[in-house]
């Protein structure tokens, strides 16, 4: 699957979901403002920790200096990469509705892949298009204020299908250090 199909997918589900224009039939669904634990699930996640377990076996063949040169350089870059990540999300950022606050998370990815979301209800219909022929459908479930799932069918520009999906947990209102 293409760089920028990863790029574009992985910007817009930490921001809880895919979209970059909006139409909606019905009200936004509200969700809690304050910290969220986000989950990746399917293909997506095995993926990232198959990649992670290769890493570690490169590491493992450097010597010990490189080894901690290379980890420094990668631990922030890959900390919690396929597992949870905490990510805040603020009464300002809701101001202007859940599809702004999306839309302003995928932005680096906008220019690369379009993503349309239709809300019915608490379910977004999701549709995504990259310039590279990479494109995917989904949905995004609002079940509680403190709760969200994000699922999606992929396919990349070579061809290659994925699965993915999401959930977020409202963990507490003070995001405390997190941003």
């Amino acid at each position: 699957m293409s760089c920028v199909l990863h790029r574009a997918v992985l910007a817009t589900f930490v921001g809880l979901g895919l979209l970059g224009q909006a139409s909606s039939a019905y009200a936004e669904p509200r969700i809690e403002p304050g910290l969220w634990k986000m989950t990746p699930g399917g293909e997506f996640a095995a993926q990232m920790a198959q990649q992670m377990k290769m890493l570690e076996q490169q590491l493992a063949t450097m010597p010990p200096e490189t080894q901690a040169q290379m980890r420094a350089m990668l631990s922030e870059q890959m900390k919690n990469v396929g597992g949870p990540q905490m990510t805040c999300i603020t009464a300002e950022d809701l101001k202007k509705g859940l599809t702004h606050m999306i839309q302003q998370e995928g932005s680096a990815a906008d220019d690369e892949c379009k993503q349309t979301i239709t809300w019915q209800g608490k379910v977004g219909a999701v549709t995504m298009q990259c310039r590279d022929g990479a494109r995917g459908q989904g949905r995004i479930t609002v079940s509680s204020p403190k709760a969200v799932r994000t699922e999606m069918k992929l396919t990349g520009a070579d061809g290659s299908p994925m699965s993915m999906n999401f959930t977020g947990e409202w963990i507490k209102a003070d995001c405390g250090k997190t941003r």
